[in-house]
């Protein structure tokens, strides 16, 4: 079973879509085989690591173009191993329209810094965007979030742990 990620360095996409590439890899840990991986012309990434309950290491993501990608649902969906978004920091995701489920049950998920300086003014919905991540200490890292466009907040929070704070409203 695929553990980690090998031989697609170099690999360049161009297609509009990576939906579910690696969706259902359960026993894979970390995706640093992707840091080179071109991805500037992906409108979506639906689902692309759905599933992948063994996943730890994201740091492959660090330096991806994200800038003209649409469509984050369900992208980390069931990453229950995962504990940190800290890789995604310097993702650009000002065009992202929809988060829908992006990180939903992602239950050892504990900070979002790696979120802290995301542009989401653009995006309408964030429908189960941390539902289940049950783990999370505190939402301050979202703070300054502007939400310009949003109509779905359904469920974007649910089933957190009651000591899940956040000082300032999101």
């Amino acid at each position: 079973s695929l553990k980690t990620i090998d031989g697609l360095q170099n690999f360049n996409l161009k297609v509009s879509s990576c939906n579910d590439m690696f969706s259902g890899c359960s026993s894979l840990q970390n995706v640093d085989g992707l840091k080179n991986f071109n991805i500037s012309e992906l409108h979506s990434f639906n689902s692309i690591f759905f599933g992948c309950s063994s996943l730890t290491n994201i740091d492959g993501l660090r330096s991806w173009n994200v800038t003209y990608v649409k469509y984050f649902n369900r992208t980390f969906s069931g990453c229950s191993s995962l504990k940190d978004v800290d890789s995604l920091k310097e993702w650009n995701v000002s065009n992202t329209q929809e988060f829908y489920e992006m990180f939903n049950n992602c239950s050892s998920l504990q900070s979002l810094f790696g979120l802290k300086d995301w542009n989401v003014s653009k995006a309408y919905s964030f429908y189960c965007m941390f539902q289940g991540c049950s783990s999370l200490q505190n939402l301050d890292y979202l703070k300054d979030w502007k939400f310009n466009e949003t109509r779905d907040f359904v469920k974007m929070f649910q089933s957190l742990d009651r000591r899940a704070s956040c000082r300032e409203r999101v």
